[in-house]
């Protein structure tokens, strides 16, 4: 859905167009430039300049505030944003 170039990771471009879209659903405001940055490198854990699935997981998990039994829940989240 957001993974355009289909390589299992988002860039900055893709998971700038993710993050805009989710926001937009929950009725908040899109990103400005200097929160997105600041975000990307919270959540880019490994540095590589692409948001995996497991390290969008725990953007998901964090911004749901998601205990363990709501995991599968988040799994499924992910799934659906890189197919």
């Amino acid at each position: 859905m957001f993974d355009i170039n289909l390589n299992g990771k988002l860039n900055k471009k893709e998971t700038l167009r993710f993050l805009n879209s989710f926001l937009s659903d929950q009725g908040m405001p899109i990103m400005s430039n200097f929160v997105f940055n600041r975000f990307f490198s919270e959540f880019d854990v490994n540095k590589d300049g692409k948001i995996s699935k497991i390290e969008m997981a725990r953007f998901l998990k964090k911004f749901f505030d998601v205990p363990v039994a709501g995991e599968q829940a988040i799994n499924s989240m992910v799934l659906l944003i890189f197919d």
